[in-house]
Formats: C-alpha cells, structure tokens, sequence
C-alpha cells in the first residue's frame, strides 16, 4: 500500500498540532492519524471542498470537517492548501464565470471591474465556487480510491509473482517421479550432482 509514500508527503504531527493551534484539543484524537484507504479519500475530499469556497479561515473549518467525518487530519490540511494566494485568483474567477454563465450574467471588461461591482456579483460568485467545491470534492474521493485500489493490485501481483519463483526454487531441487511439497525441508544433493570431489584417505597410512 501507498502508506509510506504518504508519510513522507504529509507534515509531522508535532507540526500539525502547531498550526491547528487551539483545535489541539478536539483533534488529538489517534483515529484522526492512522493511514487507510477510507481515511484518505475522505480527508482528501474535504480538503478540495473546502479549497473553493470562498470563505477565510479554510484550515480551522477543513479540520474540523475532519474530525466530524473520522478522516485524516494531516492529508486534510495539505488538501486544503489547493487555494493559496497562487491559486486564489484562478480558482475563485473560475467559478465567478461558471456561476456568472449558469445566471446569465453579462461580464464586463476588466478595467471596469470594480469593488461595487464585484460585491453585486456575490450570487455568480457562491454558485460557481460551490459546484466546483463539490466536484472537486467528489474528484479527489475517486482519484484516491482509484490509485490506492491500482496500488494494492500492484502489491499484490508482485507478491504473488515472488511466491511464484519461491516455489520454483523448492521444484529444481525434485527427482524425476518424487512428490515435493513447499514445506517439506529441501533435500541436499549429493556429491556427485554438486560435483564434489569426495574425500581421500590418508596417504600416511600406507607408508607406514
């Protein structure tokens, strides 16, 4: 499973506890730590949602998100750091046009733009930002069920292709008509097939 490339992508705990600041205390529980498929997805879906919507203080809220929903704290916080002051600007316009073109909103020139403006145009600006909210929520969710799911198989094949040649050591080791079965000790071969000289006898002996 992906879990140790997990660990080296996520903060450490000590870390963590630092930024969540005062929320230490309801979000020290361990179910919030450990690493698993559901734990994951869940903490990546609400990471992404809370990303796009256009409120402040996204990393109290996707904490607490967290700790409602029994995700993973850790991967929720990274999550949510999709929107950052890189971002912000391409994320939120984004989902102003889709909510602006879902209301049929004319939009004007962005020299006349204005913070009147922008104020009036609020509704464009939820509506949009909510679906892609929830899209990317439920985008982040999938994505991570769908690699965790590719990664397990891998595991799994290269697990059973190792048994595989495990087996086939036990069978070159078989005599022709002779039942051999894994747990049967391995049986050493003779002088002869390994091609060992066999000891000679002491030539002082017969001088005597």
């Amino acid at each position: 499973m992906p879990r140790k490339t997990i660990r080296r992508l996520l903060p450490k705990r000590v870390s963590t506890n630092q930024k969540i600041g005062y929320l230490k205390r309801w979000l020290g529980n361990e179910n919030l730590w450990h690493l698993n498929r559901r734990s994951v997805a869940r903490g990546t879906a609400i990471g992404c949602f809370w990303a796009l919507v256009p409120v402040p203080m996204h990393t109290p809220l996707a904490a607490l998100s967290a700790a409602a929903f029994r995700a993973n704290l850790p991967v929720t916080i990274v999550a949510v750091w999709l929107s950052n002051p890189l971002t912000m600007v391409p994320l939120y316009g984004s989902g102003f046009l889709l909510g602006a073109y879902l209301l049929g909103t004319p939009l004007v020139p962005v020299a006349e733009m204005s913070i009147p403006w922008l104020l009036a145009r609020l509704p464009e600006l939820w509506l949009g930002c909510g679906l892609l909210s929830v899209l990317a929520g439920g985008f982040g969710y999938g994505l991570v069920n769908l690699l965790w799911r590719l990664k397990v198989n891998q595991n799994w094949r290269q697990r059973r292709a190792a048994r595989r040649g495990w087996l086939g050591s036990f069978r070159r080791y078989r005599r022709p008509g002779e039942s051999c079965s894994p747990r049967q000790a391995v049986e050493i071969p003779s002088c002869s097939e390994l091609k060992v000289r066999p000891p000679q006898p002491d030539r002082c002996h017969g001088d005597l």
